[in-house]
């Protein structure tokens, strides 16, 4: 019988959530992605319910649930964060901007006492570095892994560990 992991993906908007789900998904992706009003960072599109993907690493299958990044979705993001095993927060290295909005998303979901790790989101223009993060996120024990989300290889091994390294608090 396989076992079962369920984490939850959270970040603040345009971190990569989306890209993610349907990069490590084995079965086709359910996206939720709508027209924004008024395109931001250069996307025309936002998540307004949940990314799911599911993907099997050894005896495990992972279940992902990509949360949306806007504020008036926090609803959405507090619930799979609550009824998720773990959890992923997705954090652009480029996007200076969005770094208080990260730690407010981070600190919400502290409340739940969840294993989580940091990706940081690996671009050509990157500003932000782990050790700022550690700092901003006053984290200690947090494991932080770098990756590019839309190098689908890369981001595979990346997760390999991530799964290992949030499983062995469960198996």
């Amino acid at each position: 019988m396989s076992k079962r992991l369920r984490i939850a993906i959270l970040g603040p908007f345009n971190s990569g959530k989306t890209t993610f789900v349907r990069n490590l998904s084995d079965v086709k992706p359910i996206i939720t992605d709508q027209p924004l009003s008024m395109p931001a960072k250069g996307k025309k599109t936002t998540t307004v319910a949940l990314d799911y993907g599911r993907k099997k690493i050894g005896g495990i299958i992972v279940h992902l649930y990509g949360t949306p990044g806007k504020e008036r979705f926090n609803f959405i993001r507090e619930y799979f964060a609550k009824n998720s095993d773990a959890l992923i927060f997705i954090v652009r290295d480029d996007d200076v901007q969005e770094l208080e909005n990260t730690i407010k998303i981070y600190k919400e979901a502290l409340k739940y006492k969840k294993p989580h790790v940091i990706l940081v989101n690996r671009t050509e223009r990157g500003q932000i570095t782990p050790e700022q993060l550690k700092l901003k996120l006053n984290l200690k024990d947090v494991p932080i892994y770098l990756t590019s989300i839309v190098n689908k290889e890369e981001l595979e091994a990346t997760f390999n560990k991530i799964v290992y390294t949030l499983s062995s608090q469960f198996y």
